[in-house]
C-alpha cells in the first residue's frame, strides 16, 4: 500500500510545468527517454557498421599477406607502378584474380550504405510517434516542438555520422594498400566511398527522411520513398561532381603536336629512352575531357567524317614522300603505325606502307597540320582535376550533402505543427 506521504511528494502536471529549471531546453529526461525509444535501433545501427568495419579490415590484412606472398610491392614506388604489376607464378595478376570483386562490393557499399543507413536512422523516429500516438503525451511536457525535435533527431545523428566518418577513413586507409586507388582518388567510385563522403550522404539521406516521414506518417513508405529518392538525389550530386570545382586546362598548340622529328628523336622513341609522358603524372589526377579550340579559345567539333579525311590526307602525303625518298616499304600486318610522336597511335595499313620512316612522319604531320587548320582548329586542350583539388573537392560536395540536409531537416520541423496536430 502506498504511504501518504508518498502520494505527497509525486509531481503533478502543473507542477511539472511551473517548476522553473524544467521550462525551454531538453531537460536530461527528455535525452534519456529518446534513448530508451531507440536504443533497440542505434544498437542495430552500430552494429551493422561495425560489421563493415570488421570487414574492411579482414580485405585490408588479405591483400597485405598475398602482396607480401608474391613478393609484390603494396605502396607504389615508381611512377608508372600499379596494382596490375603484381602477378603470381603463372602470369596472372594478382589484384585482379584476388581482389578486384571484393573492393568493388566495397565501394558500393561504402557508396549506397551510408544512404540506406541514414534513411533507417531516420524513417521510425516520427512516423512511430504519431502511429502510437505518444506525440501527444511528449508535447504536453514542458518542452516545445522544436526542441522535442531536436533531442530526438540529435540522439540518432550523432551514432550516424560518428560512425560514418570511421568508415569512410578506414575505406581510405584500406584502398591506400595499392596504388592505383590513390591515382584514382576522383574518381565517382573513390570519391564518394571514402574520407567524410560517406557521413555527408548519410546525413542528406537521414534529412530526406525526416521530411517524408513528417508528410507520409508512416515507417515504410517513408523507408521506400527515402531510400529511392535520396538515391536519385546523389546521383544527380555525383554527375555535377567533376564540375563543382573550375578543371585545370592543358592547352597544346597543334604545330607542337604535329612538329617535324628527327631520326633520333625517331630512333630514341622506338627504343623507350624518350621521356614518358608520365614523368610529371599527379597520381590523383582525374582526366575530365579534351577536344580542339579556335583562334578565339572556343572549343571545335571535329567529326569522324572530317578525322578520317585529314587521316586520308596525311597518310597520301606520308607514303608520296617515302617514296620520292627511295624508303623501302614495310609490311603492317596487325601492328600500328604512328604518325607523329605525341599524337597517338593510327590504325595500321593492310597494305605494305612506309608509317616506321621519318619521312612518312613528317610529311603526313604536315598534311594533317594543314587539315586541321582548315577546320579552324589551332590547338588542343585537356581539362583535368589535380590531386590538390581533392580534399576542396570534397569539403564542396561534403557542404552540397548537408545543406541538402539541412533543408530537408527544415521542411519536416516545418512541418511538425501539422503533423502534431493531425490525429
Amino acid at each position: 500500500m502506498t504511504s501518504p506521504t508518498h502520494h505527497a511528494a509525486r509531481v503533478s502536471p502543473r507542477d511539472f510545468v511551473s517548476r522553473p529549471e524544467w521550462k525551454g531546453a531538453a531537460s536530461h529526461g527528455m535525452w534519456w527517454v529518446a534513448w530508451r525509444q531507440h536504443r533497440l535501433q542505434i544498437a542495430v545501427l552500430l552494429a551493422v557498421m561495425a560489421v563493415s568495419a570488421a570487414a574492411l579490415i579482414i580485405l585490408r590484412s588479405r591483400i597485405i599477406a598475398v602482396y607480401r606472398e608474391f613478393g609484390c610491392a603494396r605502396f607504389g614506388t615508381s611512377v608508372n607502378g600499379s596494382r596490375f604489376d603484381c602477378v603470381d607464378s603463372e602470369g596472372v595478376q594478382v589484384w585482379w584474380n584476388y581482389f578486384s570483386t571484393w573492393s568493388q562490393l566495397a565501394h558500393f557499399a561504402m557508396i549506397g550504405g551510408p544512404l540506406v543507413l541514414g534513411v533507417f536512422a531516420a524513417a521510425p523516429i516520427f512516423t512511430r510517434e504519431f502511429s502510437h500516438g505518444t506525440q501527444v503525451l511528449a508535447l504536453t511536457q514542458s518542452i516545445g516542438r522544436i526542441r522535442w525535435f531536436l533531442a530526438k533527431i540529435t540522439v540518432m545523428v550523432v551514432p550516424l555520422v560518428g560512425g560514418l566518418l570511421a568508415l569512410g577513413f578506414l575505406m581510405e586507409w584500406t584502398d591506400r594498400v595499392v596504388d592505383v586507388t590513390a591515382y584514382e582518388a576522383l574518381n565517382e567510385s573513390n570519391f564518394f566511398a571514402r574520407g567524410m563522403v560517406p557521413a555527408a550522404t548519410g546525413l542528406m539521406g537521414f534529412g530526406f527522411a525526416i521530411a517524408v516521414g513528417m508528410y507520409v506518417r508512416n515507417v515504410v513508405t517513408t523507408l521506400v520513398v527515402g531510400m529511392l529518392a535520396s538515391g536519385a538525389i546523389l546521383l544527380g550530386v555525383a554527375i555535377v561532381q567533376p564540375d563543382v570545382l573550375p578543371p585545370h586546362r592543358t592547352v597544346t598548340p597543334i604545330a607542337d603536336m604535329y612538329r617535324p622529328m628527327t631520326q633520333a628523336e625517331l630512333d630514341a622513341q622506338r627504343s623507350g629512352n624518350g621521356e614518358s609522358p608520365d614523368a610529371n603524372l599527379d597520381r590523383d589526377m582525374r582526366w575530365l575531357g579534351g577536344g580542339y579550340l579556335d583562334a578565339s579559345g572556343r572549343k571545335v567539333t571535329m567529326s569522324n567524317t572530317q578525322s578520317a579525311a585529314c587521316f586520308e590526307k596525311a597518310d597520301k602525303a606520308g607514303n608520296a614522300a617515302a617514296i620520292a625518298a627511295g624508303v623501302k616499304p614495310t609490311s603492317n600486318d596487325g601492328g600500328t603505325a604512328v604518325i607523329v610522336g605525341g599524337s597517338g597511335a593510327v590504325p595500321a595499313q593492310s597494305e605494305p606502307g612506309y608509317q616506321d620512316s621519318v619521312e612518312y612522319i613528317n610529311a603526313s604531320a604536315r598534311a594533317q597540320l594543314d587539315c586541321m587548320r582548315g577546320y579552324g582548329i589551332v590547338a588542343s586542350y585537356t581539362d583535368q582535376l589535380p590531386g590538390s583539388k581533392l580534399w576542396p573537392l570534397r569539403w564542396a560536395i561534403g557542404g552540397i550533402l548537408l545543406a541538402l540536409a539541412v533543408a530537408f531537416s527544415t521542411i519536416g520541423a516545418g512541418r511538425l505543427r501539422w503533423a502534431v496536430a493531425k490525429r
